[in-house]
């Protein structure tokens, strides 16, 4: 045994621990009352929830090792039948000793003296509840000391943000952690050369969705880093993903076309280059649809000659829920088990979200179960959708605010004043 006694009298100690504790449990069966004894035995115990351990300095994912789980072999329909989402999402959350590999670069270092990661996200209008809470869940999962959001608004004419409600409590995170930009177009395609011609060719009556594919590209091409669209929440640590030596975007549902929901670029690489030469030739059209043919001059396009370009990642890795809602695979079973994007909104329970419960009540909701394992969640425009108090939006909106009120740490047992102090 590794743990000796050196004395009597600590012997002693250990038993007279004991026998207290055999004193308690006798006590507890002779004296506590019928009806106290029938309450405790009511109450639901608490499952147990792995705590989740921040990435190392400098570990970046293995593909080759997550496509084995997370990218199909074949993108029919039939296929899809046999494939499981959620063994994608287990693998992703339970194996990273296994598929996080260090990175060549030593060089990368996560401390407030370092180059952060460069997050930049288009809003359009008065800041709201819906770009707040995808605001707070970066600060939430992301590592303060070096990552940095930009949020560019356009259309915003708000001169005091302190008045504004939803942005107010977060603003002593800025301008460290994140910033709030004003979207000038002119300015931003007058800088390079490469957008000569603008004026003229660009639809100034594109809707915002349309508009905000040009925005990603441009700011992609002009500073680096990555775009996150605005109905996407950040649900892990990005650095291991971030600092691939690879651009990316993700698949979009099981076609062989890009989601640029999540954008991956380095500024002026040889990939943002090329694509925005390209949409500028094609009066400035950035759908994400047109992309595969800027990259890959061939009528017939497949997924290997793109990687090359602008990597494809699985689409579980971005949008966990997607697949089994555009290919209705009612089927199969998921964490937490929901069918469609609205229901992350609803305030009772879903039919059959907890299977393995008789009697499932939304006090089962944990932030720490949202589809463990993926690196975001992306709500595809559920803009007029209300967050309620019990759905699973209002327990994540909860957690996030706890955490950023110093009240409960974050999804790696973080307090927020063990970091980053400054800020306040």
């Amino acid at each position: 045994m590794a743990l000796f006694f050196r004395d009597h009298s600590c012997s002693a100690a250990v038993i007279l621990i004991t026998l207290v504790q055999i004193f308690y449990i006798i006590y507890s069966y002779t004296f506590i009352p019928p009806e106290e004894l029938s309450e405790i035995k009511e109450i639901r115990p608490i499952r147990h929830i792995a705590l989740k351990h921040r990435p190392l300095d400098g570990y970046v994912v293995n593909l080759t090792l997550i496509n084995k789980y997370c990218e199909p072999e074949l993108f029919d329909t039939d296929y899809f039948d046999t494939y499981n989402i959620q063994d994608c999402l287990d693998y992703l959350d339970e194996r990273e000793s296994e598929y996080l590999v260090k990175n060549p670069d030593s060089r990368i270092k996560c401390s407030p003296d370092s180059v952060p990661m460069l997050f930049h996200v288009y809003w359009r209008g008065r800041i709201n509840e819906k770009i707040a809470f995808m605001i707070k869940s970066f600060l939430y999962t992301q590592p303060l000391d070096c990552a940095l959001l930009n949020v560019w608004l356009d259309q915003n004419q708000e001169n005091d943000f302190s008045q504004n409600s939803y942005i107010q409590p977060l603003l002593k995170f800025s301008p460290n952690n994140f910033r709030l930009r004003r979207w000038n177009l002119t300015e931003q395609l007058n800088y390079d050369p490469i957008y000569e011609g603008w004026e003229e060719k660009i639809n100034r009556q594109i809707p915002t969705v349309g508009y905000s594919d040009l925005v990603r590209f441009v700011l992609l091409y002009r500073y680096g880093g990555m775009y996150v669209d605005a109905d996407v929440l950040f649900l892990r640590d990005m650095r291991p993903i971030y600092h691939l030596n690879q651009e990316f975007a993700y698949r979009w549902s099981f076609w062989l076309n890009y989601n640029t929901a999540i954008l991956r670029l380095n500024a002026k690489s040889t990939t943002s280059r090329a694509v925005v030469e390209s949409a500028m030739e094609h009066k400035m059209n950035f759908h994400p649809f047109q992309i595969k043919y800027y990259l890959v001059k061939k009528r017939i396009v497949v997924k290997p000659d793109l990687d090359k370009h602008l990597y494809m990642m699985p689409t579980t890795l971005f949008d966990p829920l997607w697949l089994k809602v555009d290919l209705q695979l009612s089927n199969q079973v998921i964490k937490p088990n929901i069918n469609d994007f609205y229901d992350a909104y609803k305030s009772s329970i879903v039919d059959n979200e907890f299977p393995d419960e008789k009697e499932a009540t939304t006090s089962m909701r944990n932030k720490k179960e949202f589809f463990r394992g993926a690196f975001t969640y992306h709500w595809h425009n559920q803009w007029e959708s209300s967050i309620t108090e019990n759905s699973w939006f209002g327990v994540l909106q909860r957690g996030y605010d706890e955490f950023i009120n110093g009240q409960s740490p974050n999804m790696y047992n973080e307090y927020i004043n063990e970091f980053h102090e400054e800020i306040f």
